[in-house]
């Protein structure tokens, strides 16, 4: 039995502490640059990502159906509304955005079903990383992405997944930064640099934009 999901199903969380009961994961790499560790994972038609410092955790973030209670996360947004959302952790130098778009059943919104870039609207491309592609639902199939980048002043990754259904197909995309303080060094990709640990910020800075 095919499991159909919605986009609309879909939560943004930031938590603190990983997702307990731990989901299970179809695909994983873990990135160690200097005291950072990340853990990417595919999560179903979700994604989950780790960030420790010093073997400590550090924050998780997931885009996915699991139930997570409000109360236990840093930041959390459901896509009811189908809207665009972005939110930061100003007090941590971490940002994500997600946007979603939705193309005509004849036609494909990302690339993502003939194996090239597609595009996260942040001027970037996702073209490395952990692809999952599942049984097909109404004629196409879902496919999840998740790439990253080390650069020289941030980490940040970029996310794909797609919703078939009989108008259509929805891709959802999102793109965190996470800045590396002053005093990180190395090129990109490499695993040389210095992070501090910081603690919680006070509040959530959250900006809203509305799909046009």
């Amino acid at each position: 039995m095919v499991v159909v999901q919605e986009p609309g199903e879909l939560v943004l969380a930031v938590l603190a502490e990983a997702p307990d009961p731990a989901p299970v994961a179809l695909r994983e790499s873990v990135l160690r640059h200097g005291p950072i560790t990340a853990t990417f994972q595919v999560i179903g038609a979700s994604h989950l990502v780790g960030i420790r410092v010093d073997d400590r955790p550090w924050f998780h973030e997931t885009l996915s159906c699991l139930p997570i209670p409000p109360q236990d996360c840093l930041h959390h947004h459901g896509f009811t509304d189908l809207a665009d959302h972005d939110a930061a952790l100003p007090g941590w130098g971490y940002r994500v955005q997600v946007r979603l778009r939705t193309a005509p059943a004849e036609a494909d919104p990302t690339g993502a079903e003939a194996g090239t870039e597609a595009g996260t609207g942040a001027g970037e491309s996702i073209d490395a990383g952990l692809v999952v592609a599942f049984p097909a639902v109404f004629g196409r199939k879902p496919v999840t992405h998740v790439a990253w980048t080390v650069g020289e002043r941030d980490l940040s990754w970029t996310t794909l997944h797609t919703y078939p259904s009989p108008e259509g197909v929805t891709a959802v995309t999102s793109r965190s930064v996470l800045h590396l303080p002053v005093g990180a060094t190395g090129r990109r990709r490499s695993h040389r640099g210095r992070v501090s640990r910081r603690t919680p910020p006070a509040a959530v800075s959250v900006a809203r934009t509305t799909l046009s």
